[in-house]
């Protein structure tokens, strides 16, 4: 029976319970745009917001990843059953693997559906002529291939960004591979680094403590550009608390590209034990 104009059909209230919020943003686009009667009204990204949420008793559906923060395989598929018999539950997940969606669904899911599930599964959204302008002109763009001149301006663009020195820990916390907040090193990490075309090298200074001479002391660094060319400069050092600077030169063959990456070996063909010989803080990185 159609409803009363003055009585519109109820939505059906659906919970989206996913940790990537791209995910979460496009399911309620796409429920939007297909016209229905589903509609998101709530959206969780750990297991406790999902059992937060159901508390309040206005979901009709909880459409659930398997992996978010606080969910274990499907024990929380399993205690949403025991809790909440009557609400249906449906598994959007990455796994494609039938015996994870069997314990999903003896668990208590209604249904099982993966990420990468073909579209054409999915029946096509009504659409009205602008709305079907709009999702042409979208389709047209991504059939486009970028040419050679996007590519490149994509990529300088992100080169843009690179520092042209790190002198503060959080510095190197932010862009840098093996190296914690407070600025420590490991044994082996790597970094980014833009420099002016008349700069022939690459200087990394590290402060390093005292510690028992029987340990090898060594510091490496390898300068690489974008074209993979590379330059390694290695230095030894004694076992006294010091500051040391490794000098790298750049590489012989010219770059397109004025940002190299950088790579550090702190002791680590040497030393087995990461707690005492890894022991260093980096200061700066600069080129000159």
């Amino acid at each position: 029976m159609t409803p009363p104009a003055d009585h519109p059909a109820r939505k059906h209230r659906i919970l989206v319970a996913d940790d990537h919020a791209l995910v979460r943003e496009g399911i309620g686009k796409v429920l939007a745009l297909g016209g229905g009667d589903l509609v998101v009204a709530a959206q969780a990204t750990t297991a406790a917001e999902v059992l937060t949420t159901l508390q309040r008793g206005e979901i009709d559906l909880v459409l659930l990843d398997l992996l978010m923060p606080g969910a274990k395989d499907v024990d929380l598929i399993r205690r949403l059953a025991a809790a909440h018999p009557k609400l249906p539950i449906l598994v959007l997940t990455m796994h494609a693997d039938p015996h994870v969606a069997r314990r999903a669904l003896e668990a208590g899911a209604l249904g099982y559906l993966t990420k990468l599930a073909e579209m054409g599964i999915v029946p096509r959204p009504r659409l009205d002529a602008a709305q079907a302008a709009i999702v042409a002109q979208w389709e047209r763009f991504n059939a486009q291939a970028p040419g050679a001149d996007e590519i490149e301006s994509q990529v300088r663009s992100v080169m843009e960004q690179v520092p042209d020195t790190y002198i503060t820990t959080g510095d190197f916390a932010r862009v840098t591979a093996g190296v914690d907040p407070t600025g420590t090193m490991g044994r082996r990490g790597l970094a980014y680094l833009r420099g002016p075309a008349s700069a022939s090298a690459v200087v990394m200074d590290v402060d390093v403590p005292a510690y028992a001479a029987r340990f090898p002391r060594e510091a490496r660094l390898t300068v690489r550009t974008f074209e993979r060319d590379e330059a390694t400069a290695t230095m030894g050092f004694s076992g006294l608390a010091q500051r040391v600077s490794v000098r790298a030169p750049l590489p012989a063959a010219a770059s397109r590209y004025p940002v190299w990456e950088l790579e550090w070996r702190f002791n680590y063909d040497e030393c087995q034990d990461p707690t005492r010989c890894a022991a260093a803080r980096l200061v700066s990185v600069r080129s000159e």
